[in-house]
């Protein structure tokens, strides 16, 4: 008897419960608007503003040839993406979007100098559905292509490119151009970008702690490498489709380097005398 009316009283509870969250749900949804030049919905003024704004600009880009940095730009990561709408007199819209539905926007001015772009923005940029994360870029042109990278992430950047990896926010329509050479970063970052695809053959390797092995490579100084530089790498002796192995370098001589490899749970031991790499996805399309 005790247990049938504990089970009813959890019944109760959890119906009251389920009942005041579809309430709380109506009622959010009820306060949300959003750019209907997004996604379709009634907007506020503000968000007026930003549909007109993102027409202006896809109509200016639609009169622009070969423009160095005008254009869409889109950063996607794991769930979500931004989007950066750029064109030189009609300004910028910023919009935040997850695959399942629309997170915020903001807009407003853009000017270029010397290869940096910045934003000045029209609406706030502490509230959730106007926060744009940056506000000035570096251009970075790379054969056709063109990408956006805030300074703070431009080492960021540059390791990306020696993984082997596509970096942040590119120009749509280009992300599929045939990339060669480097990209042309700043001189001041320059020396952090491999000339070629790291691979580079294990000389020895050190007794480990857990999953963490010292190596010592056949790369050096000459080679590009310097002691903090982190790549995403797999045993070219032993590739798993989903391998994410690590290497930081700890320390350099011309011809060689220390470094702690760390190896993803279906990696087995490096031994001396196998590659380690890290290939250029855009170099085998």
């Amino acid at each position: 008897m005790k247990r049938i009316l504990l089970l009813a009283f959890l019944l109760i509870q959890c119906t009251s419960f389920a009942d005041h969250r579809i309430s709380a749900e109506k009622t959010e949804e009820t306060e949300t608007t959003y750019p209907s030049g997004l996604i379709g919905c009634e907007i506020n003024p503000d968000e007026q503003a930003a549909k007109e704004r993102k027409e202006k600009i896809e109509a200016e880009l639609a009169s622009l040839e070969n423009h160095p940095w005008a254009g869409i730009y889109k950063e996607r990561r794991f769930l979500h993406y931004q989007m950066l709408y750029l064109a030189p007199e009609s300004g910028f819209v910023h919009a935040r979007h997850t695959d399942f539905s629309y997170i915020g926007y903001n807009y407003g001015d853009i000017t270029c100098e010397d290869g940096r772009l910045k934003l000045s923005l029209a609406r706030e940029n502490h509230t959730r559905k106007s926060r744009v994360p940056e506000t000035e870029y570096i251009l970075i042109p790379w054969g056709e292509e063109r990408y956006l990278v805030p300074e703070e992430k431009m080492m960021e950047f540059c390791e990306q490119f020696n993984c082997g990896w596509y970096p942040r926010f590119f120009r749509q329509g280009e992300r599929w151009t045939k990339l060669v050479g480097l990209p042309e970063v700043p001189e001041e970052y320059r020396k952090y970008l491999l000339n070629e695809a790291f691979d580079a053959e294990i000389l020895s390797v050190g007794e480990p702690s857990e999953n963490a092995f010292p190596v010592t490579l056949n790369w050096g100084s000459r080679d590009g490498l310097y002691a903090g530089m982190k790549l995403r790498v797999t045993l070219s002796d032993h590739i798993t489709r989903f391998e994410w192995n690590s290497l930081e370098i700890t320390a350099v001589t011309e011809t060689q380097a220390e470094g702690i490899f760390r190896k993803h749970t279906q990696t087995p031991w490096p031994k001396e005398g196998w590659r380690i790499s890290a290939p250029r996805e855009w170099a085998e399309e």
